[in-house]
Protein backbone atom coordinates (compact mmCIF):
# COMPACT_ATOMS: atom_id res chain seq x y z
CA UNK A 1 0.00 0.00 0.00
CA UNK A 2 1.41 3.30 -1.10
CA UNK A 3 0.66 6.46 1.20
CA UNK A 4 0.68 9.92 0.35
CA UNK A 5 0.58 11.59 3.73
CA UNK A 6 0.16 15.08 5.78
CA UNK A 7 1.23 15.26 9.29
CA UNK A 8 -0.83 18.13 11.61
CA UNK A 9 0.16 18.83 15.01
CA UNK A 10 1.31 22.40 16.09
CA UNK A 11 3.94 20.54 18.35
CA UNK A 12 7.25 20.17 15.57
CA UNK A 13 8.32 17.45 17.98
CA UNK A 14 5.91 15.16 17.86
CA UNK A 15 5.72 16.01 13.86
CA UNK A 16 9.03 14.43 13.99
CA UNK A 17 7.89 11.58 16.08
CA UNK A 18 5.89 10.49 14.01
CA UNK A 19 7.43 10.85 11.40
CA UNK A 20 10.47 8.76 12.44
CA UNK A 21 7.66 6.06 13.38
CA UNK A 22 6.22 6.08 9.94
CA UNK A 23 9.83 5.49 8.50
CA UNK A 24 10.15 2.13 10.46
CA UNK A 25 7.22 0.95 9.15
CA UNK A 26 7.40 -2.62 7.45
CA UNK A 27 7.40 -1.40 3.88
CA UNK A 28 5.40 -5.05 3.00
CA UNK A 29 2.77 -3.13 4.85
CA UNK A 30 2.98 0.47 3.82
CA UNK A 31 5.37 2.56 1.82
CA UNK A 32 4.79 6.33 3.50
CA UNK A 33 5.41 9.49 1.53
CA UNK A 34 5.14 12.41 3.80
CA UNK A 35 4.22 15.06 1.28
CA UNK A 36 3.13 18.22 3.80
CA UNK A 37 3.68 18.74 7.10
CA UNK A 38 0.92 21.18 9.60
CA UNK A 39 1.05 23.09 12.22
CA UNK A 40 -2.31 24.81 12.29
CA UNK A 41 -6.09 23.70 10.89
CA UNK A 42 -6.30 26.35 8.06
CA UNK A 43 -2.64 25.05 6.92
CA UNK A 44 -4.12 21.58 6.60
CA UNK A 45 -6.97 22.10 4.47
CA UNK A 46 -5.04 24.32 2.34
CA UNK A 47 -2.24 21.55 2.18
CA UNK A 48 -5.10 18.92 1.91
CA UNK A 49 -6.31 20.78 -1.07
CA UNK A 50 -2.75 21.11 -2.74
CA UNK A 51 -1.47 17.79 -2.33
CA UNK A 52 -4.61 15.56 -2.72
CA UNK A 53 -3.34 13.13 0.33
CA UNK A 54 -4.39 9.44 0.75
CA UNK A 55 -4.01 9.89 4.74
CA UNK A 56 -3.86 12.41 6.78
CA UNK A 57 -2.68 12.56 10.75
CA UNK A 58 -4.67 14.94 12.91
CA UNK A 59 -3.49 16.35 16.10
CA UNK A 60 -6.76 17.80 17.94
CA UNK A 61 -5.97 20.98 18.99
CA UNK A 62 -4.36 23.23 16.83
CA UNK A 63 -4.86 27.18 16.12
CA UNK A 64 -6.92 28.07 12.92
CA UNK A 65 -9.27 25.59 13.01
CA UNK A 66 -9.01 22.77 15.36
CA UNK A 67 -8.38 18.89 14.01
CA UNK A 68 -11.99 18.20 14.52
CA UNK A 69 -12.63 20.97 12.27
CA UNK A 70 -10.74 19.61 9.44
CA UNK A 71 -12.46 16.44 9.92
CA UNK A 72 -15.46 17.77 9.62
CA UNK A 73 -14.46 19.70 6.28
CA UNK A 74 -13.33 16.43 4.80
CA UNK A 75 -16.54 14.88 5.54
CA UNK A 76 -18.60 17.31 3.89
CA UNK A 77 -16.88 16.16 0.26
CA UNK A 78 -19.51 14.50 -1.53
CA UNK A 79 -16.58 11.52 -2.84
CA UNK A 80 -14.39 10.32 0.32
CA UNK A 81 -11.37 12.73 0.81
CA UNK A 82 -7.85 11.29 2.65
CA UNK A 83 -8.10 8.82 5.01
CA UNK A 84 -8.12 10.40 8.57
CA UNK A 85 -6.29 9.33 11.95
CA UNK A 86 -6.00 11.49 15.17
CA UNK A 87 -3.15 11.46 17.02
CA UNK A 88 -3.42 13.15 20.48
CA UNK A 89 -3.11 13.22 23.74
CA UNK A 90 -7.02 13.98 24.63
CA UNK A 91 -8.61 10.59 25.03
CA UNK A 92 -12.25 12.52 25.34
CA UNK A 93 -12.64 13.31 22.07
CA UNK A 94 -12.65 10.01 21.23
CA UNK A 95 -16.31 9.54 20.36
CA UNK A 96 -16.66 12.33 18.33
CA UNK A 97 -13.76 11.94 15.92
CA UNK A 98 -15.58 8.18 15.06
CA UNK A 99 -18.79 10.75 14.84
CA UNK A 100 -17.03 11.99 11.84
CA UNK A 101 -15.48 9.03 10.37
CA UNK A 102 -12.31 8.98 11.85
CA UNK A 103 -10.23 5.84 10.84
CA UNK A 104 -8.33 5.80 13.88
CA UNK A 105 -7.92 7.54 17.37
CA UNK A 106 -4.26 6.90 18.27
CA UNK A 107 -3.63 8.53 21.98
CA UNK A 108 0.13 9.99 22.36
CA UNK A 109 2.68 9.06 22.99
CA UNK A 110 2.56 6.83 19.83
CA UNK A 111 4.06 3.01 19.13
CA UNK A 112 5.38 1.91 15.85
CA UNK A 113 2.92 -1.62 16.97
CA UNK A 114 -0.36 0.76 17.11
CA UNK A 115 0.67 2.49 14.39
CA UNK A 116 1.29 -0.34 12.28
CA UNK A 117 -2.26 -1.66 13.28
CA UNK A 118 -4.17 1.28 12.46
CA UNK A 119 -2.31 1.23 8.98
CA UNK A 120 -3.07 -2.44 8.65
CA UNK A 121 -6.72 -1.59 9.36
CA UNK A 122 -6.73 1.33 6.91
CA UNK A 123 -5.37 -1.04 4.23
CA UNK A 124 -8.58 -3.42 4.93
CA UNK A 125 -11.07 -0.84 3.50
CA UNK A 126 -13.23 -1.64 0.77
CA UNK A 127 -10.73 -0.25 -2.13
CA UNK A 128 -7.78 1.32 0.25
CA UNK A 129 -8.06 4.34 1.85
CA UNK A 130 -10.03 6.44 -0.81
CA UNK A 131 -12.97 5.83 -2.55
CA UNK A 132 -13.65 8.94 -4.75
CA UNK A 133 -15.63 8.33 -7.66
CA UNK A 134 -18.87 10.43 -7.93
CA UNK A 135 -22.32 9.86 -9.57
CA UNK A 136 -23.18 11.15 -12.65
CA UNK A 137 -26.47 10.92 -13.96
CA UNK A 138 -26.59 9.07 -17.84
CA UNK A 139 -29.54 8.17 -19.72
CA UNK A 140 -31.30 5.12 -18.46
CA UNK A 141 -29.38 5.35 -14.71
CA UNK A 142 -26.31 6.34 -12.53
CA UNK A 143 -22.66 6.40 -14.21
CA UNK A 144 -19.79 6.34 -11.28
CA UNK A 145 -16.31 8.50 -12.80
CA UNK A 146 -13.31 8.88 -10.99
CA UNK A 147 -12.93 12.85 -10.67
CA UNK A 148 -9.01 12.07 -11.88
CA UNK A 149 -10.35 11.19 -15.53
CA UNK A 150 -12.25 14.58 -15.40
CA UNK A 151 -10.05 17.16 -18.13
CA UNK A 152 -12.26 20.25 -17.07
CA UNK A 153 -15.44 21.55 -16.40
CA UNK A 154 -17.86 24.02 -18.39
CA UNK A 155 -20.91 25.17 -17.00
CA UNK A 156 -23.77 27.03 -18.85
CA UNK A 157 -26.40 28.53 -17.00
CA UNK A 158 -27.92 25.58 -14.59
CA UNK A 159 -26.12 22.79 -17.25
CA UNK A 160 -22.53 21.98 -16.60
CA UNK A 161 -20.13 19.68 -19.31
CA UNK A 162 -17.50 17.12 -17.96
CA UNK A 163 -14.61 16.27 -20.12
CA UNK A 164 -12.80 13.49 -20.43
CA UNK A 165 -9.80 12.66 -22.32
CA UNK A 166 -12.27 10.83 -25.01
CA UNK A 167 -15.90 11.82 -24.08
CA UNK A 168 -18.30 14.69 -22.74
CA UNK A 169 -21.28 14.35 -20.20
CA UNK A 170 -23.78 16.96 -19.60
CA UNK A 171 -25.81 17.25 -16.04
CA UNK A 172 -28.20 19.81 -14.64
CA UNK A 173 -25.91 21.00 -11.71
CA UNK A 174 -24.18 24.76 -11.30
CA UNK A 175 -20.54 25.05 -11.75
CA UNK A 176 -20.44 25.76 -7.96
CA UNK A 177 -22.53 23.43 -6.65
CA UNK A 178 -20.72 20.37 -8.63
CA UNK A 179 -17.14 22.36 -7.10
CA UNK A 180 -18.35 21.28 -3.74
CA UNK A 181 -19.05 18.12 -4.18
CA UNK A 182 -16.10 17.17 -6.02
CA UNK A 183 -13.94 18.32 -3.34
CA UNK A 184 -10.32 19.50 -3.96
CA UNK A 185 -9.42 17.29 -7.51
CA UNK A 186 -10.86 19.84 -9.59
CA UNK A 187 -9.67 23.84 -9.36
CA UNK A 188 -11.65 26.84 -10.58
CA UNK A 189 -10.01 28.71 -13.24
CA UNK A 190 -12.62 31.08 -14.05
CA UNK A 191 -16.30 31.95 -13.32
CA UNK A 192 -17.38 29.14 -16.00
CA UNK A 193 -14.56 26.75 -15.64
CA UNK A 194 -13.19 23.97 -13.57
CA UNK A 195 -9.91 22.06 -14.37
CA UNK A 196 -7.72 19.05 -13.09
CA UNK A 197 -3.89 20.11 -12.28
CA UNK A 198 -2.95 16.82 -12.77
CA UNK A 199 -3.83 17.01 -17.11
CA UNK A 200 -2.12 20.89 -17.36
CA UNK A 201 0.41 20.19 -20.15
CA UNK A 202 0.94 23.62 -21.03
CA UNK A 203 0.49 27.36 -19.83
CA UNK A 204 0.17 29.82 -22.47
CA UNK A 205 0.55 33.21 -21.14
CA UNK A 206 -1.73 36.17 -22.24
CA UNK A 207 -2.35 39.71 -21.74
CA UNK A 208 -3.32 41.26 -18.67
CA UNK A 209 -2.27 38.64 -16.32
CA UNK A 210 -4.45 36.01 -17.96
CA UNK A 211 -3.58 33.16 -19.35
CA UNK A 212 -4.86 29.71 -21.60
CA UNK A 213 -4.15 25.88 -20.00
CA UNK A 214 -3.78 23.37 -22.28
CA UNK A 215 -4.81 19.68 -21.29
CA UNK A 216 -3.72 16.54 -22.49
CA UNK A 217 -6.24 16.01 -24.59
CA UNK A 218 -5.46 19.58 -26.51
CA UNK A 219 -8.40 21.96 -25.25
CA UNK A 220 -7.40 25.27 -23.93
CA UNK A 221 -9.19 26.63 -20.74
CA UNK A 222 -9.04 30.25 -19.46
CA UNK A 223 -7.53 31.08 -16.43
CA UNK A 224 -8.43 34.47 -15.35
CA UNK A 225 -6.39 37.11 -13.04
CA UNK A 226 -8.95 36.09 -10.15
CA UNK A 227 -7.67 32.48 -10.13
CA UNK A 228 -3.86 32.80 -10.71
CA UNK A 229 -2.60 31.55 -7.90
CA UNK A 230 -3.17 27.95 -9.65
CA UNK A 231 0.13 28.46 -10.99
CA UNK A 232 1.54 28.23 -8.00
CA UNK A 233 -0.29 24.42 -7.56
CA UNK A 234 1.12 23.75 -11.13
CA UNK A 235 4.77 24.98 -11.23
CA UNK A 236 4.84 22.23 -8.26
CA UNK A 237 3.41 19.20 -10.59
CA UNK A 238 5.41 17.53 -13.73
CA UNK A 239 3.63 17.86 -16.68
CA UNK A 240 1.58 14.97 -18.09
CA UNK A 241 2.42 13.66 -21.76
CA UNK A 242 -0.06 15.06 -24.49
CA UNK A 243 -2.73 12.39 -25.90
Amino acid sequence: MNLRVIIADDEPLSIDMLSILLSEIDPNLATVDIVATCQSGRETLQAIDTHQPDLVFLDISMPDGTGIEVAQHIKGFAIAGPAVIFTTAHADFAARAFDLEADDYLLKPLTTERLAQALRRLARKPNGPRHNRIAVPVLGGIEFIDPQEIEWVQAAGDYITLHTDNRSLMIRKTLSSFARDVGPVLKRTHRSYLINPDRVVKILPKSKGEAMLQVCSGACIPLSRRHRDLLSVLADKPPPALR
